[in-house]
Protein backbone atom coordinates (compact mmCIF):
# COMPACT_ATOMS: atom_id res chain seq x y z
CA UNK A 1 0.00 0.00 0.00
CA UNK A 2 3.04 2.27 0.67
CA UNK A 3 4.43 1.41 -2.76
CA UNK A 4 1.41 2.36 -4.69
CA UNK A 5 0.58 6.31 -4.71
CA UNK A 6 -2.57 6.99 -3.01
CA UNK A 7 -4.22 9.84 -4.69
CA UNK A 8 -6.58 12.05 -3.11
CA UNK A 9 -5.61 11.34 0.13
CA UNK A 10 -6.43 13.65 3.41
CA UNK A 11 -3.06 14.14 5.50
CA UNK A 12 -3.88 15.29 9.62
CA UNK A 13 -1.99 18.10 10.38
CA UNK A 14 0.00 18.83 13.93
CA UNK A 15 -1.63 21.84 15.43
CA UNK A 16 -0.10 24.20 18.10
CA UNK A 17 -1.90 27.15 20.01
CA UNK A 18 1.02 28.82 21.36
CA UNK A 19 2.30 30.06 19.04
CA UNK A 20 -0.56 29.47 16.22
CA UNK A 21 1.31 26.54 13.82
CA UNK A 22 0.20 23.43 11.52
CA UNK A 23 2.58 21.26 10.35
CA UNK A 24 2.79 18.04 8.36
CA UNK A 25 5.24 15.78 8.67
CA UNK A 26 4.90 13.25 5.71
CA UNK A 27 7.48 10.84 7.29
CA UNK A 28 6.08 10.14 10.51
CA UNK A 29 3.74 7.55 11.12
CA UNK A 30 0.25 8.42 10.60
CA UNK A 31 -0.20 7.43 13.98
CA UNK A 32 1.90 9.74 15.92
CA UNK A 33 0.33 12.39 13.90
CA UNK A 34 -2.93 11.93 14.61
CA UNK A 35 -1.97 11.97 18.44
CA UNK A 36 -1.33 15.44 18.06
CA UNK A 37 -4.96 17.28 18.01
CA UNK A 38 -4.96 16.60 13.85
CA UNK A 39 -8.45 16.51 14.25
CA UNK A 40 -8.84 20.31 14.20
CA UNK A 41 -6.58 20.34 10.33
CA UNK A 42 -5.78 18.85 7.64
CA UNK A 43 -4.26 18.81 4.17
CA UNK A 44 -6.27 17.17 1.10
CA UNK A 45 -4.36 15.82 -2.19
CA UNK A 46 -5.46 17.88 -5.40
CA UNK A 47 -4.81 17.05 -9.07
CA UNK A 48 -2.13 13.92 -9.13
CA UNK A 49 -1.06 14.66 -5.96
CA UNK A 50 -0.40 11.47 -4.38
CA UNK A 51 0.95 9.55 -0.86
CA UNK A 52 4.32 7.97 -2.33
CA UNK A 53 7.85 6.74 -0.85
CA UNK A 54 11.21 8.60 -1.89
CA UNK A 55 14.41 7.27 -0.28
CA UNK A 56 12.61 4.90 1.35
CA UNK A 57 10.40 7.42 3.13
CA UNK A 58 6.83 8.12 3.22
CA UNK A 59 6.20 11.60 1.23
CA UNK A 60 4.08 13.52 -1.08
CA UNK A 61 4.74 13.52 -4.79
CA UNK A 62 4.03 16.87 -5.89
CA UNK A 63 5.35 16.36 -9.73
CA UNK A 64 2.54 16.28 -11.72
CA UNK A 65 1.12 19.00 -13.73
CA UNK A 66 -1.49 19.40 -11.52
CA UNK A 67 -0.67 18.22 -8.03
CA UNK A 68 -0.96 20.19 -4.99
CA UNK A 69 -1.37 20.05 -1.26
CA UNK A 70 -4.67 22.53 -0.03
CA UNK A 71 -4.14 22.89 3.85
CA UNK A 72 -7.63 23.34 5.31
CA UNK A 73 -9.51 24.21 8.66
CA UNK A 74 -10.87 20.85 9.42
CA UNK A 75 -14.07 22.42 11.76
CA UNK A 76 -14.81 24.87 9.41
CA UNK A 77 -13.96 23.36 6.25
CA UNK A 78 -11.78 26.63 5.26
CA UNK A 79 -8.59 27.68 4.65
CA UNK A 80 -6.30 28.07 7.49
CA UNK A 81 -6.27 31.35 9.56
CA UNK A 82 -2.04 31.11 9.21
CA UNK A 83 -0.94 34.55 11.42
CA UNK A 84 0.49 36.43 8.59
CA UNK A 85 -2.20 39.98 9.10
CA UNK A 86 -1.28 39.93 12.51
CA UNK A 87 1.69 41.72 14.25
CA UNK A 88 3.53 38.30 15.43
CA UNK A 89 6.39 36.54 13.60
CA UNK A 90 5.81 34.52 10.88
CA UNK A 91 7.43 31.88 10.07
CA UNK A 92 7.24 29.12 6.53
CA UNK A 93 9.32 26.24 6.27
CA UNK A 94 9.17 22.96 3.76
CA UNK A 95 11.72 19.94 3.76
CA UNK A 96 11.32 19.30 -0.19
CA UNK A 97 13.25 16.68 -2.62
CA UNK A 98 14.04 18.60 -6.28
CA UNK A 99 15.51 16.49 -9.43
CA UNK A 100 19.39 17.37 -9.21
CA UNK A 101 20.67 20.74 -10.98
CA UNK A 102 16.79 21.49 -10.37
CA UNK A 103 14.85 19.14 -12.43
CA UNK A 104 11.89 20.64 -14.26
CA UNK A 105 12.06 24.29 -12.29
CA UNK A 106 11.43 26.98 -14.35
CA UNK A 107 14.23 29.83 -14.62
CA UNK A 108 11.70 32.29 -13.58
CA UNK A 109 11.61 31.67 -9.89
CA UNK A 110 8.06 32.74 -9.69
CA UNK A 111 6.81 30.02 -11.23
CA UNK A 112 8.37 27.68 -8.83
CA UNK A 113 5.61 28.48 -5.95
CA UNK A 114 6.69 25.95 -3.25
CA UNK A 115 4.65 27.01 -0.50
CA UNK A 116 1.99 29.89 -1.51
CA UNK A 117 -0.64 32.09 -0.03
CA UNK A 118 -0.34 34.63 -2.77
CA UNK A 119 -2.52 36.81 -4.94
CA UNK A 120 -3.05 40.04 -6.64
CA UNK A 121 -1.03 42.70 -4.09
CA UNK A 122 -1.45 40.47 -1.50
CA UNK A 123 -0.31 37.36 1.18
CA UNK A 124 3.21 35.78 0.72
CA UNK A 125 5.46 33.27 -1.02
CA UNK A 126 8.28 30.71 -0.62
CA UNK A 127 9.85 30.34 -4.40
CA UNK A 128 13.05 27.81 -5.15
CA UNK A 129 15.25 29.30 -7.55
CA UNK A 130 16.16 26.45 -10.54
CA UNK A 131 20.04 27.22 -10.17
CA UNK A 132 19.99 26.47 -6.47
CA UNK A 133 18.53 28.53 -3.41
CA UNK A 134 14.76 30.31 -2.50
CA UNK A 135 13.14 33.79 -2.87
CA UNK A 136 10.50 34.27 0.11
CA UNK A 137 8.03 37.50 -0.77
CA UNK A 138 5.64 39.32 1.75
CA UNK A 139 3.29 41.97 0.89
CA UNK A 140 2.74 44.92 2.70
CA UNK A 141 -0.01 47.77 2.07
CA UNK A 142 -0.22 46.08 -1.53
CA UNK A 143 3.48 46.21 -2.26
CA UNK A 144 5.13 42.67 -2.83
CA UNK A 145 8.44 42.86 -1.69
CA UNK A 146 11.25 39.75 -1.92
CA UNK A 147 14.22 38.46 -0.43
CA UNK A 148 16.54 36.20 -2.65
CA UNK A 149 19.05 33.78 -0.97
CA UNK A 150 21.62 31.80 -3.70
CA UNK A 151 22.29 28.23 -3.09
CA UNK A 152 23.94 26.83 -6.33
CA UNK A 153 23.83 23.60 -6.53
CA UNK A 154 22.13 22.55 -3.42
CA UNK A 155 19.09 20.45 -5.59
CA UNK A 156 19.48 16.99 -5.82
CA UNK A 157 22.84 17.38 -3.38
CA UNK A 158 21.80 15.13 -0.35
CA UNK A 159 18.55 14.37 -1.14
CA UNK A 160 16.51 16.42 1.12
CA UNK A 161 16.75 19.84 1.19
CA UNK A 162 14.92 22.28 3.78
CA UNK A 163 13.96 25.90 2.82
CA UNK A 164 12.65 28.55 5.29
CA UNK A 165 11.34 31.97 5.17
CA UNK A 166 10.36 34.46 8.00
CA UNK A 167 9.41 37.86 8.81
CA UNK A 168 9.79 39.40 11.92
CA UNK A 169 8.94 42.97 12.44
CA UNK A 170 10.14 44.41 9.03
CA UNK A 171 12.70 42.19 8.78
CA UNK A 172 12.36 39.38 6.00
CA UNK A 173 14.89 36.11 5.58
CA UNK A 174 14.99 33.43 3.76
CA UNK A 175 17.18 30.31 4.23
CA UNK A 176 18.38 27.10 2.63
CA UNK A 177 19.82 24.09 4.38
CA UNK A 178 19.89 25.68 7.49
CA UNK A 179 22.02 28.85 6.30
CA UNK A 180 20.53 32.15 6.41
CA UNK A 181 21.17 33.88 2.88
CA UNK A 182 19.92 36.87 2.99
CA UNK A 183 17.57 39.17 4.62
CA UNK A 184 15.96 43.06 3.89
CA UNK A 185 13.97 45.61 5.84
CA UNK A 186 10.46 46.06 4.41
CA UNK A 187 8.69 49.03 5.88
CA UNK A 188 7.20 49.65 8.73
CA UNK A 189 3.17 49.39 7.38
CA UNK A 190 0.45 46.75 8.02
CA UNK A 191 0.90 43.36 5.98
CA UNK A 192 -1.58 42.72 2.90
CA UNK A 193 -3.03 39.13 3.90
CA UNK A 194 -4.44 36.99 0.63
CA UNK A 195 -7.55 35.51 1.76
CA UNK A 196 -7.73 32.10 -0.55
CA UNK A 197 -6.62 29.28 -0.44
CA UNK A 198 -3.10 27.67 1.21
CA UNK A 199 -1.23 25.68 -0.83
CA UNK A 200 2.02 23.49 -0.97
CA UNK A 201 3.83 22.99 -4.41
CA UNK A 202 1.06 25.55 -6.54
CA UNK A 203 -0.14 28.98 -6.57
CA UNK A 204 -3.93 29.07 -5.60
CA UNK A 205 -4.54 32.14 -8.12
CA UNK A 206 -2.39 31.12 -10.92
CA UNK A 207 -2.66 27.58 -11.35
CA UNK A 208 0.02 27.33 -13.87
CA UNK A 209 2.81 28.01 -11.81
CA UNK A 210 3.69 24.50 -10.07
CA UNK A 211 7.01 23.38 -8.80
CA UNK A 212 7.78 19.65 -9.37
CA UNK A 213 9.29 18.35 -5.93
CA UNK A 214 8.41 15.48 -3.63
CA UNK A 215 7.34 17.02 0.02
CA UNK A 216 8.59 15.15 3.15
CA UNK A 217 7.06 17.94 5.72
CA UNK A 218 6.17 21.55 6.18
CA UNK A 219 4.83 24.19 8.77
CA UNK A 220 3.96 27.54 9.04
CA UNK A 221 3.80 29.62 12.10
CA UNK A 222 2.80 32.82 13.57
CA UNK A 223 6.19 33.34 15.09
CA UNK A 224 9.91 33.73 14.19
CA UNK A 225 11.66 30.28 14.31
CA UNK A 226 14.98 30.48 14.97
CA UNK A 227 17.39 27.71 13.15
CA UNK A 228 17.26 25.64 16.09
CA UNK A 229 13.70 25.64 16.06
CA UNK A 230 13.18 24.53 12.32
CA UNK A 231 11.59 21.00 11.52
CA UNK A 232 13.79 17.90 12.51
CA UNK A 233 16.01 16.54 9.41
CA UNK A 234 13.84 13.51 7.71
CA UNK A 235 14.62 10.28 9.73
CA UNK A 236 17.24 7.74 8.39
CA UNK A 237 15.93 4.55 6.28
CA UNK A 238 17.04 2.44 9.34
CA UNK A 239 15.20 4.34 11.56
CA UNK A 240 12.40 4.42 9.26
CA UNK A 241 11.97 0.21 9.32
CA UNK A 242 12.87 0.17 12.77
CA UNK A 243 9.63 2.43 13.16
CA UNK A 244 7.56 0.04 11.32
CA UNK A 245 8.99 -2.92 12.72
CA UNK A 246 7.68 -1.60 16.46
CA UNK A 247 3.93 -2.02 17.52
CA UNK A 248 2.56 1.30 17.73
CA UNK A 249 1.11 2.21 20.97
CA UNK A 250 -0.65 4.75 21.49
CA UNK A 251 -1.76 5.09 18.34
CA UNK A 252 -5.30 6.92 17.52
CA UNK A 253 -7.34 5.60 14.91
CA UNK A 254 -10.03 7.75 12.39
CA UNK A 255 -13.72 6.43 12.68
CA UNK A 256 -16.11 6.93 9.89
CA UNK A 257 -18.78 8.58 10.72
CA UNK A 258 -22.68 8.64 9.15
CA UNK A 259 -25.16 10.86 9.94
CA UNK A 260 -28.44 9.16 8.92
CA UNK A 261 -28.44 7.28 11.03
CA UNK A 262 -26.16 8.25 13.46
CA UNK A 263 -23.20 5.51 13.04
CA UNK A 264 -19.54 5.33 14.01
CA UNK A 265 -17.25 2.59 12.18
CA UNK A 266 -13.54 1.74 12.78
CA UNK A 267 -11.67 -0.49 10.09
CA UNK A 268 -8.71 -1.17 11.22
CA UNK A 269 -7.93 -3.66 7.99
CA UNK A 270 -8.93 -0.45 6.03
CA UNK A 271 -6.05 2.19 4.34
CA UNK A 272 -5.64 5.02 6.43
CA UNK A 273 -6.27 7.12 3.69
CA UNK A 274 -9.17 5.45 2.47
CA UNK A 275 -10.55 6.15 6.37
CA UNK A 276 -9.12 9.23 6.95
CA UNK A 277 -10.90 10.71 3.40
CA UNK A 278 -14.10 9.61 5.11
CA UNK A 279 -15.04 12.83 7.37
CA UNK A 280 -12.42 11.58 9.97
CA UNK A 281 -12.00 14.32 11.48
CA UNK A 282 -15.31 14.02 13.89
CA UNK A 283 -14.47 11.14 16.31
CA UNK A 284 -11.50 8.76 16.80
CA UNK A 285 -10.49 5.71 18.61
CA UNK A 286 -7.41 6.09 20.82
CA UNK A 287 -5.29 3.30 22.08
CA UNK A 288 -5.19 3.07 25.93
CA UNK A 289 -2.86 1.00 27.57
CA UNK A 290 -0.90 -1.70 25.90
CA UNK A 291 -3.05 -1.49 23.06
CA UNK A 292 -1.24 -1.42 19.43
CA UNK A 293 -1.25 -1.40 16.49
CA UNK A 294 -0.02 -4.94 14.53
CA UNK A 295 -1.06 -7.22 11.92
CA UNK A 296 -2.80 -10.65 12.27
CA UNK A 297 -2.97 -13.33 9.44
CA UNK A 298 -1.89 -10.43 7.46
CA UNK A 299 -3.97 -7.69 8.19
CA UNK A 300 -3.53 -4.41 10.24
CA UNK A 301 -5.74 -4.90 13.14
CA UNK A 302 -5.12 -3.59 16.64
CA UNK A 303 -3.84 -5.96 19.44
CA UNK A 304 -5.71 -6.01 23.07
CA UNK A 305 -4.09 -8.58 24.05
CA UNK A 306 -2.54 -6.97 27.02
CA UNK A 307 -3.89 -7.14 30.30
CA UNK A 308 -4.86 -3.02 30.30
CA UNK A 309 -5.21 -3.03 26.82
CA UNK A 310 -8.19 -1.03 25.64
CA UNK A 311 -9.38 1.11 22.56
CA UNK A 312 -11.49 4.44 24.01
CA UNK A 313 -13.96 5.89 21.09
CA UNK A 314 -14.38 9.88 21.71
CA UNK A 315 -16.28 12.77 19.87
CA UNK A 316 -12.84 14.27 17.79
CA UNK A 317 -14.40 17.91 18.29
CA UNK A 318 -15.87 17.95 21.51
CA UNK A 319 -13.00 15.80 23.06
CA UNK A 320 -16.18 13.65 25.00
CA UNK A 321 -17.34 10.27 24.84
CA UNK A 322 -19.20 9.56 21.55
CA UNK A 323 -23.34 10.05 21.88
CA UNK A 324 -23.90 6.47 20.99
CA UNK A 325 -27.73 6.74 20.64
CA UNK A 326 -28.69 4.08 22.85
CA UNK A 327 -31.25 6.14 24.94
CA UNK A 328 -33.35 7.34 21.70
CA UNK A 329 -36.31 5.35 20.62
CA UNK A 330 -34.44 4.24 17.64
CA UNK A 331 -32.85 1.17 16.77
CA UNK A 332 -29.78 0.59 17.81
CA UNK A 333 -26.36 -2.04 16.68
CA UNK A 334 -23.26 -2.32 18.03
CA UNK A 335 -20.78 -5.06 15.76
CA UNK A 336 -17.06 -6.24 16.04
CA UNK A 337 -14.99 -8.20 13.91
CA UNK A 338 -12.69 -10.03 16.32
CA UNK A 339 -10.33 -12.55 16.54
CA UNK A 340 -9.66 -14.57 19.96
CA UNK A 341 -7.22 -18.18 20.25
CA UNK A 342 -8.99 -21.47 19.66
CA UNK A 343 -11.16 -22.96 22.04
CA UNK A 344 -11.60 -19.23 23.63
CA UNK A 345 -8.11 -19.14 24.76
CA UNK A 346 -7.50 -16.59 27.96
CA UNK A 347 -11.41 -15.81 27.96
CA UNK A 348 -12.65 -16.47 31.42
CA UNK A 349 -15.43 -18.64 32.31
CA UNK A 350 -17.62 -16.25 33.51
CA UNK A 351 -18.91 -13.80 30.70
CA UNK A 352 -19.39 -10.59 32.12
CA UNK A 353 -15.81 -10.52 32.27
CA UNK A 354 -15.19 -10.86 28.69
CA UNK A 355 -16.85 -7.20 27.29
CA UNK A 356 -16.04 -6.86 23.87
CA UNK A 357 -17.56 -3.41 23.51
CA UNK A 358 -18.79 -1.63 26.34
CA UNK A 359 -20.64 1.30 27.41
CA UNK A 360 -21.89 -0.18 30.43
CA UNK A 361 -21.89 0.93 34.64
CA UNK A 362 -23.84 0.74 37.20
CA UNK A 363 -27.62 0.28 36.30
CA UNK A 364 -27.07 1.53 32.90
CA UNK A 365 -25.77 1.48 29.37
CA UNK A 366 -25.10 -1.89 27.56
CA UNK A 367 -22.41 -4.30 26.85
CA UNK A 368 -21.92 -6.91 24.16
CA UNK A 369 -19.44 -10.22 25.49
CA UNK A 370 -17.92 -13.36 24.64
CA UNK A 371 -18.73 -16.77 26.20
CA UNK A 372 -15.39 -18.75 26.21
CA UNK A 373 -17.24 -21.63 25.33
CA UNK A 374 -18.36 -19.55 21.78
CA UNK A 375 -21.27 -17.39 21.30
CA UNK A 376 -21.75 -14.13 22.68
CA UNK A 377 -24.03 -12.12 25.38
CA UNK A 378 -25.97 -8.79 24.62
CA UNK A 379 -26.90 -6.70 27.86
CA UNK A 380 -29.10 -3.55 27.41
CA UNK A 381 -30.48 -1.82 30.56
CA UNK A 382 -34.18 -0.50 30.94
CA UNK A 383 -35.13 1.51 33.71
CA UNK A 384 -31.97 0.63 35.60
CA UNK A 385 -32.34 -3.35 35.38
CA UNK A 386 -29.95 -5.44 33.60
CA UNK A 387 -31.27 -7.73 30.32
CA UNK A 388 -29.40 -10.06 28.66
CA UNK A 389 -29.61 -12.38 26.33
CA UNK A 390 -27.20 -15.59 25.21
CA UNK A 391 -26.50 -16.91 22.13
CA UNK A 392 -24.50 -20.37 22.25
CA UNK A 393 -22.32 -21.13 19.29
CA UNK A 394 -19.93 -23.74 20.88
CA UNK A 395 -16.18 -24.15 18.94
CA UNK A 396 -16.73 -20.79 16.83
CA UNK A 397 -13.53 -19.45 18.23
CA UNK A 398 -10.27 -19.72 16.05
CA UNK A 399 -12.19 -21.98 13.90
CA UNK A 400 -12.10 -19.26 10.82
CA UNK A 401 -9.04 -16.94 12.29
CA UNK A 402 -12.23 -13.54 12.19
CA UNK A 403 -15.43 -13.76 13.89
CA UNK A 404 -18.19 -11.62 13.68
CA UNK A 405 -20.07 -10.82 16.55
CA UNK A 406 -23.44 -8.37 16.88
CA UNK A 407 -26.23 -7.40 19.26
CA UNK A 408 -29.31 -5.65 17.96
CA UNK A 409 -31.82 -3.63 19.87
CA UNK A 410 -35.19 -2.80 17.90
CA UNK A 411 -37.87 -1.46 19.79
CA UNK A 412 -38.32 -3.92 22.54
CA UNK A 413 -36.56 -6.78 20.71
CA UNK A 414 -33.19 -7.89 21.84
CA UNK A 415 -30.92 -9.86 19.59
CA UNK A 416 -27.93 -11.23 19.42
CA UNK A 417 -25.72 -12.76 16.81
CA UNK A 418 -22.56 -14.42 16.33
CA UNK A 419 -21.06 -15.08 12.17
CA UNK A 420 -23.88 -14.12 10.44
CA UNK A 421 -26.48 -16.49 12.57
CA UNK A 422 -28.76 -14.96 14.84
CA UNK A 423 -28.45 -16.82 17.92
CA UNK A 424 -31.25 -15.66 20.64
CA UNK A 425 -33.80 -12.67 21.47
CA UNK A 426 -35.86 -11.59 23.78
CA UNK A 427 -38.39 -8.90 24.95
CA UNK A 428 -37.63 -6.38 27.31
CA UNK A 429 -40.08 -4.09 28.92
CA UNK A 430 -41.82 -1.56 26.65
CA UNK A 431 -39.85 1.14 29.29
CA UNK A 432 -36.99 3.64 28.62
CA UNK A 433 -33.74 3.08 28.13
CA UNK A 434 -30.99 3.24 30.71
CA UNK A 435 -27.53 4.75 29.33
CA UNK A 436 -23.94 5.23 30.88
CA UNK A 437 -22.77 8.42 31.03
CA UNK A 438 -19.08 7.48 30.79
CA UNK A 439 -16.41 6.48 28.22
CA UNK A 440 -16.91 4.26 25.24
CA UNK A 441 -14.50 1.32 25.62
CA UNK A 442 -13.71 -1.58 23.24
CA UNK A 443 -12.11 -4.79 25.00
CA UNK A 444 -12.42 -3.68 28.24
CA UNK A 445 -15.19 -2.01 30.84
CA UNK A 446 -14.68 1.36 31.31
CA UNK A 447 -16.26 1.32 35.28
CA UNK A 448 -14.38 -2.09 36.07
CA UNK A 449 -11.19 -2.06 34.71
CA UNK A 450 -10.58 -5.77 35.65
CA UNK A 451 -12.90 -6.59 33.11
CA UNK A 452 -11.23 -7.06 30.34
CA UNK A 453 -11.41 -9.60 26.72
CA UNK A 454 -7.32 -10.43 25.47
CA UNK A 455 -7.81 -10.23 21.72
CA UNK A 456 -7.36 -8.88 18.27
CA UNK A 457 -9.59 -6.14 16.57
CA UNK A 458 -10.52 -5.97 13.25
CA UNK A 459 -13.37 -3.69 12.67
CA UNK A 460 -16.37 -2.08 14.70
CA UNK A 461 -19.27 -0.14 14.90
CA UNK A 462 -21.86 1.18 16.67
CA UNK A 463 -25.34 2.46 15.00
CA UNK A 464 -28.48 4.37 16.28
CA UNK A 465 -30.50 2.05 13.89
CA UNK A 466 -31.52 -1.51 13.45
CA UNK A 467 -28.92 -2.87 11.05
CA UNK A 468 -29.88 -6.28 9.57
CA UNK A 469 -27.27 -9.18 8.32
CA UNK A 470 -26.96 -7.73 4.88
CA UNK A 471 -25.93 -3.88 6.35
CA UNK A 472 -23.35 -5.54 8.69
CA UNK A 473 -19.92 -4.85 8.36
CA UNK A 474 -17.96 -6.99 5.40
CA UNK A 475 -15.86 -9.62 6.24
CA UNK A 476 -12.32 -9.39 6.08
CA UNK A 477 -10.03 -9.37 2.62
CA UNK A 478 -8.72 -12.55 2.41
CA UNK A 479 -4.62 -12.57 2.84
CA UNK A 480 -4.67 -13.49 -0.56
CA UNK A 481 -6.66 -10.15 -1.65
CA UNK A 482 -4.04 -8.29 0.72
CA UNK A 483 -1.14 -9.15 -1.27
CA UNK A 484 -2.79 -8.58 -4.37
CA UNK A 485 -3.61 -5.06 -3.26
CA UNK A 486 0.04 -4.61 -1.99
Amino acid sequence: QQQQQQQGAVLPLLVGEQPLAFSLEAWRSVDETLGASSTKAFARCLGSAALTSKDGLPCVDLTGDDAALELVDAVQGTPLKDGFATAHGFTVEVWVHVEAAGGRLSRDAFRNPLASRHGNASGWELRLLRSGGAVFLATVEGVHHEVEGLAPGCWGKNGWTHVAGTLENCRLRVFVSGQLLAEQCLPDAPRSPFEGPFYIGRNPVWNDRGLPCFLGAARVAAATLDLGSFLPEPPTLQQQQQQQQQQQQGAVLPLLVGEQPLAFSLEAWRSVDETLGASSTKAFARCLGSAALTSKDGLPCVDLTGDDAALELVDAVQGTPLKDGFATAHGFTVEVWVHVEAAGGRLSRDAFRNPLASRHGNASGWELRLLRSGGAVFLATVEGVHHEVEGLAPGCWGKNGWTHVAGTLENCRLRVFVSGQLLAEQCLPDAPRSPFEGPFYIGRNPVWNDRGLPCFLGAARVAAATLDLGSFLPEPPTLQQQQQQQ
